[in-house]
């Protein structure tokens, strides 16, 4: 069955698949843990993670993992992610990167991104962000 994702925007339903994996990911970074009442611990959210586990990079890297797998099957099937982490400038500074692969109908979609984390901050020094929300 062809994946479809509502838009938060006028567009309605996105049926791409690569602009659904773009577009899920920049929901992932955008979202808040706790924005619905209903649906209160399901959501996936990049802030909630840095903030609840930051400390420990294992647990982050593997709750990460976790979260970004199950949203992804809930669209495509036999999702794989892997979650880099190097250390920037600073202790604080991170760079965290995304790699992503997943399956729809036989197609294999990718998805390569890299987010700076200083502290429990999501750094956008390139405005790249900006487009990731844009699907790009």
């Amino acid at each position: 069955m062809k994946a479809k994702l509502p838009l938060l925007n006028s567009g309605g339903v996105s049926e791409n698949d690569d602009n659904i994996v773009n577009i899920l990911f920049s929901y992932f970074i955008a979202s808040e843990f706790s924005q619905t009442f209903f649906f209160t611990g399901h959501v996936a959210s990049l802030k909630y993670l840095i903030g609840k586990y930051g400390n420990d990079e294992m647990d982050f890297k593997n709750k990460t993992i976790e979260v970004l797998t199950t949203l992804y099957d809930r669209y495509f099937s036999n999702t794989e992610v892997i979650v880099t982490i190097t250390t920037g400038e600073s202790q604080v500074l991170k760079n965290v990167s995304f790699d992503i692969v997943t399956f729809s109908n036989g197609k294999e979609i990718t998805l390569s991104k890299v987010i700076k984390i200083d502290g429990d901050k999501i750094i956008d020094d390139n405005k790249h962000l900006a487009d990731l929300y844009k699907g790009r």
